[in-house]
């Protein structure tokens, strides 16, 4: 998210960069490249859920059978 604001301010100095750490969730439109980083045009954060790992990975933790 700080990508995003300092895409806003001209002058950030510095952003630290946390990358995803799951299957979940795309990032389409990110790079890294000689320690500059870009952010997607795209409204919002550019984050897109990919449905199909979604619900492969979501596990009940509660059961409601009585």
């Amino acid at each position: 998210m700080i990508l995003q604001v300092g895409r806003a301010i001209a002058n950030l100095y510095r952003a630290e960069n946390d990358p995803l750490d799951t299957d979940v969730l795309m990032a389409e439109g990110y790079a890294l490249k000689d320690g500059l980083a870009t952010v997607p045009d795209t409204p919002g954060l550019g984050l897109k859920i990919n449905e199909a790992r979604f619900a492969a990975s979501v596990k009940p933790r509660l059961d409601l059978k009585l």
